[in-house]
């Protein structure tokens, strides 16, 4: 049974998703780096043809992954995120004219994907840590006092009001002055 994935939702400030803009990075380094190159260097392509290719040169290559994502989307990644191509209604057009331009952009978006990953990941780490803060504010009202009182005992013990417990009425005075 053969299913068409759906659209999974933008989770990137471009407007790209993050595995769809994996799976574009992955099949467009294998293109540049395969014998296949020139197809992604220059040229038009009708959609529907890039699709077919696209997905039978995933299969091919062994990312199983591609399957899960809708082609359309990680050619919109193509497009939005790498900057490697123009998509109108029915074709593609690839935009690197050489393959250092096309290696500079594979680079740019392969870094932007990680920058968007560790902000989120920064984003989500901080909102763990303000939900931990409100949770310990409401014990740290009954912890505060016992700091207090415990730092007013050393200060106390500071200034020379010693409270010390038992009968000192029979220390020598050599006994005192340890």
């Amino acid at each position: 049974m053969n299913t068409v994935p759906t659209f999974v939702e933008a989770n990137m400030p471009n407007g790209c998703e993050g595995v769809s803009v994996r799976l574009a990075g992955i099949y467009f380094r294998l293109m540049l780096e395969g014998e296949l190159s020139e197809r992604v260097l220059s040229g038009t392509i009708n959609k529907l043809a890039w699709k077919k290719l696209y997905l039978s040169f995933m299969r091919k290559n062994g990312v199983d992954l591609a399957i899960d994502r809708h082609a359309f989307q990680v050619l919109y990644a193509l497009s939005r995120h790498y900057n490697v191509c123009r998509v109108d209604k029915t074709s593609i057009t690839w935009t690197s004219n050489t393959a250092m331009a096309a290696h500079a952009n594979l680079t740019i978006g392969e870094l932007r994907g990680e920058l968007s990953w560790a902000y989120t990941e920064l984003h989500r780490l901080g909102q763990e840590l303000n939900a931990k803060e409100e949770t310990l504010d409401v014990g740290a009202e009954i912890v505060r006092p016992q700091k207090r009182m415990r730092l007013g005992e050393l200060i106390a013990e500071e200034e020379g009001e010693c409270r010390l417990g038992g009968d000192m009425s029979k220390m020598t005075l050599s006994e005192l002055e340890v």
